[in-house]
């Protein structure tokens, strides 16, 4: 049984020969046994990548996390590099001839595609550099998979998820529409709108309307470095715009609230208003959560 603390060495190697190779001699992880299943702790770059791909068994937990948090101890651009590397996966070099084919036909393909899965996870999951036709990172992405596909054919569905990134489209958070959906409780006169005519509730759905849009393109990898605290430059990108749209939004609501209440001159309609602002935040508060979730993530629903 694998002690904890101790170093375990990985026995696959990738081709190739430049900086990242000046480390293959260290390729090593740190795992610990918590007595079911044994945790990475640590580990070379290079053999974190070798765990992230192994063909004998998946580590779904450990993937998230690398995904999650490789931005703190490598780039995009390095990380493609080492998955391209370990898509080619050549045979280690003390293999015999015989070993080399069962290499070839057993390991290598297992291995190839779990690459080629780490790739559509990392583009759909966790992707946070810029997208559109001129990103090198998604462009070098798009000339790996073709040619991937003379290999695999798990390559195509990479292929078609790049070319979606490099159109500027996400597929990932797109939402079945409700099919019965509350009818709007709309003000008697729409040609002369007035704030404390409008039905709260109807306020409340449609302020739930648009924070869902904004909550539901939140990813965790957002969080990391506290991001949106940095001010932002012309040449700099920064992953967590996301959430600096949230904090916009709320700062401009409170605003709204603000701007509400002085516009009213008078005492009176000026305690209306306030009344009625309170109105809609108990309704927010007290939303079955069925309905919620209609305007939120209708494809939930079905779940309740």
């Amino acid at each position: 049984m694998y002690q904890p603390g101790k170093k375990k060495q990985m026995g696959f190697r990738f081709s190739g020969s430049d900086e990242i190779e000046e480390i293959e001699e260290l390729k090593e992880l740190v795992c610990e046994n918590n007595g079911e299943a044994e945790i990475v702790k640590a580990g070379t770059l290079t053999a974190l990548i070798e765990n992230l791909t192994r063909h004998d068994r998946l580590d779904a937990s450990f993937n998230r996390i690398f995904l999650t948090t490789y931005d703190y101890f490598t780039s995009t651009p390095a990380l493609i590099d080492l998955l391209i590397r370990r898509f080619a996966c050549p045979p280690p070099v003390t293999f015999n001839p015989t070993q080399v084919t069962e290499w070839s036909n057993g390991t290598k393909p297992l291995v190839q595609v779990r690459v080629i899965n780490i790739l559509k996870q990392w583009l759909e999951h966790f992707w946070t550099g810029p997208e559109g036709p001129d990103d090198p990172n998604l462009l070098k992405l798009q000339a790996f998979a073709n040619g991937a596909v003379t290999e695999t054919s798990a390559a195509q569905q990479l292929a078609e998820l790049v070319q979606r990134r490099l159109a500027g489209l996400d597929s990932k958070r797109s939402h079945p529409s409700t099919p019965n959906p509350p009818k709007p409780i709309l003000p008697r006169k729409l040609n002369k709108l007035e704030f404390i005519k409008i039905d709260a509730k109807e306020i409340a759905r449609q302020l739930t309307i648009m924070e869902a849009c904004m909550f539901s393109k939140l990813q965790t990898c957002e969080f990391i470095h506290k991001t949106w605290q940095k001010k932002e430059s012309p040449d700099a990108f920064y992953p967590a715009q996301n959430i600096k749209a949230l904090i916009r939004y709320f700062n401009q609501l409170s605003n709204w609230v603000g701007a509400l209440i002085i516009a009213e001159s008078e005492l009176k309609k000026r305690t209306q208003c306030i009344g009625h602002l309170v109105n809609v935040a108990t309704v927010r508060h007290i939303l079955p959560l069925r309905e919620a979730l209609m305007y939120t993530k209708p494809d939930l629903t079905g779940m309740l």
